[in-house]
Order: structure tokens, then sequence, then C-alpha cells
């Protein structure tokens, strides 16, 4: 039986639908060509396999920024990722993180929801601390160990803090 989506090839606005998260991975395979790849390059329906199979084909700033990826797959294609992108991808984990260090932007690094409190501690001082100052991985002991050295217009809405 055929798909809405099927039964109006032609109809669509391409650029609308590529950015439809209940695409399958069967339908952006069997409309490959028709898509716009800058929104499909963002689309959280894409998996591991399709970015693979098209590699080459995709926007490289919003696949570095799509929730899609695996840790396996960034490491795999290390030195394309568009960087400024990829260190918001909450694909990361802490080792890939360090196995790569200096090869982050920083600033969006800082706000990386994978970021762990060992991580930042270990690191401090090479956080933008304006950015990490919004991190979501902060604890109240964290906070309080580095008083003073956050941005408190930031801080005062990171919901790690507690009454």
């Amino acid at each position: 039986m055929k798909t809405v989506y099927e039964n109006h090839i032609g109809e669509w606005n391409m650029e609308w639908l590529s950015k439809n998260p209940a695409l399958t991975p069967e339908l952006i395979e069997r409309g490959w060509g028709e898509w716009n790849i800058n929104w499909l390059s963002q689309n959280p329906a894409i998996t591991p396999d399709l970015i693979e199979s098209h590699w080459g084909e995709w926007n490289m700033n919003g696949l570095s920024g799509n929730p899609a990826l695996t840790p396996e797959l960034i490491e795999s294609h290390w030195g394309e990722w568009d960087m400024e992108w990829l260190s918001l991808n909450p694909a990361l984990t802490p080792g890939l993180i360090e196995k790569h260090w200096g090869g982050w932007d920083m600033k969006w690094l800082s706000l990386n929801p994978a970021l762990t409190p060992d991580l930042i501690e270990r690191r401090w001082g090479e956080w933008s601390v304006y950015y990490l100052s919004q991190n979501p991985s902060l604890t109240p002991d964290l906070i309080e160990s580095h008083w003073g050295g956050w941005d408190m217009k930031w801080l005062s809405l990171n919901p790690a803090l507690t009454p």
C-alpha cells in the first residue's frame, strides 16, 4: 500500500517535507534526489546507515548537528565535520571529547549536554564560562566549587540550581 507521500509525488513542497521528523529511512531512500538536502541533513529521522550510504552528499553543517549521529560515525569521519555544529552534538561522549581535545569550538562545546561534571572539572579554565554557565550538566557541587567564576546571568537560569 502506498503512503500519502507516494500518492502525491511531485505535489509536495520538498523543502518543508524534508524537515518532517516522521519520515522513515525507507521513504527517504526511495525519494533520494528529490529531497532538500540542507533540511534533510538536519532531520532526526535519518539513520547512521542512511548517512553512510550517502556520504559526501549531505550538508555538513546540518549533518554535524544531527542527533542521529553515533560516536562511531563521528569518529569514522573525523576531520570532515563542521566543528561548530559538531561541538553541540548530543552524541558526543566524554571520551571522544577528550580524544580530540583542541579541535573543538570551545564556545559551543561548553554548551554540550554530554559533558560530565568530571570532564568540566578536569578541563577547568579551558571552557567558555559564559556558555558553560548555561550547561545542564552542572551540579550544585560544581557550581559551588567555582563560585565567582560563572556568568551569573546565565547561571541564574541553569536547571542544575537547587532551591
